[in-house]
């Protein structure tokens, strides 16, 4: 993202990223009239505050590096949550099935390599599917034996560089899910080709490759920790070095979110549990 790359070729204004020139090409003067005005002059944006440079000697031993040390600022999230289950959202997109149909979230994931979508989704999309082998290795050495491979089309709502609205048909190729929540997963193998910048400062991804085509993107922080206490059912008596679980009753618990329950007695031990938790014939969970 260097200065060039972000510099109007009209009124030669420095922004400080591609999105930010996008933006600003549509109400540009210089660029509305189509006229460049003389070189060399320039518009630096405001200075931001940069992280503290540290210098630090090479250690003995060891080859110096060219590098210089820093140290990032710390950054606190907007809605700080101290619990440690929770965490940010997939990065969603709104998306349509055709022109006329409502709008579904889907996900851009550039934490993977591949293309997923669920089924129920892409019975809505005009597709076809072929047989194919394939596997996706997740998190640890788990990994999900894939069968089908679907061709199929759906509609991004965004703008163009100039602000207009604008709604951009694109058809892809990926595995099928059986199960998947975010509807879509488009991976690098989507997001690298069209040369897609996501910016998290102004929540937008800009698509290179489609004439400065705009999506607006959403990531939230979920919820503060919901605090819930949690009591046994009846008195238990434990021998020494004794272990069991106890049967306990609490409220229905949300079906997006795990829950870490915390012991207040010295033997017992943490758990966490959700919403799928086995339940008992009297309505209890263990």
């Amino acid at each position: 993202n260097a200065p060039p790359r972000r510099t109007c070729g009209y009124c030669h204004l420095v922004c400080r990223s591609r999105n930010a020139l996008f933006k600003h090409l549509g109400t540009c003067e210089s660029a509305l009239a189509g006229v460049v005005q003389g070189a060399g002059v320039t518009t630096e944006p405001q200075e931001e505050p940069v992280a503290q440079v540290v210098e630090e000697p090479g250690k003995p031993g060891k080859a110096e590096s060219s590098y210089k040390i820093q140290e990032a600022p710390a950054i606190e999230a907007a809605n700080p949550d101290s619990n440690p289950l929770s965490s940010y959202s997939h990065l969603r997109v709104k998306a349509k099935a055709s022109p006329e149909a409502q709008e579904v979230e889907v996900c851009l994931d550039p934490g993977t390599g591949r293309t997923l979508i669920g089924r129920s989704f892409l019975e809505q999309l005009d597709h076809s599917i072929v047989p194919k082998v394939g596997k996706v290795k997740g998190v640890g050495n788990k990994s999900l034996s894939l069968k089908e491979w679907a061709t199929f089309s759906f509609y991004l709502p965004g703008r163009d560089r100039k602000g207009a609205n604008v709604l951009t048909k694109f058809t892809k190729q990926g595995w099928v899910v059986d199960d998947l929540a975010p509807n879509l997963l488009l991976g690098n193998d989507f997001l690298k080709p069209y040369g897609m910048n996501i910016d998290y400062e102004d929540n937008v991804v800009s698509f290179a490759k489609v004439k400065g085509f705009q999506v607006d993107i959403q990531v939230e922080n979920r919820a503060p920790a919901c605090v819930r206490k949690v009591t046994s059912l009846r008195k238990v008596t434990l021998l020494p070095g004794q272990e069991v679980q106890v049967p306990v009753h609490y409220k229905p618990l949300p079906n997006d979110r795990s829950f870490s329950f915390t012991a207040r007695h010295p033997a017992a031990l943490n758990a966490i549990v959700d919403a799928r938790t086995p339940k008992d014939k009297d309505k209890e969970k263990v």
